[in-house]
């Protein structure tokens, strides 16, 4: 299962974690995880990646707010967040959601 947490205290993004895999499929056929990473593909479309601090390892992510947020980069994590749920209303059995702190 992928488990994401999303923090977004009074609606302002402060971490995104994305861990685990899908398990739909197996290796390299699992649509679910591809879905997941295409979205994830997103964090290249940041404006002021100096503004997070990015982890990416063994296929977990963890995006994090360390500076001011421009509205630019705002709307690409509000679009990656959208997205993302998108997929687990359709896949729920292999995406969990819950808020973080």
């Amino acid at each position: 299962m992928i488990n994401i947490t999303i923090s977004n205290p009074h609606g302002r993004f402060k971490k995104l974690e994305i861990k685990g895999h899908a398990g739909y499929a197996e290796y390299g056929k699992d649509i679910v995880c591809a879905g997941v990473s295409s979205i994830v593909g997103g964090i290249n479309a940041l404006e002021r990646q100096e503004s997070f601090k990015i982890k990416c390892e063994d296929g977990d992510v963890e995006i994090e707010k360390v500076g001011n947020i421009s509205k630019h980069d705002s709307i690409v994590l509000s679009t990656m967040i959208m997205q993302l749920k998108t997929v687990a209303e359709s896949y729920g059995n292999y995406i969990q959601i819950k808020k973080g702190n």
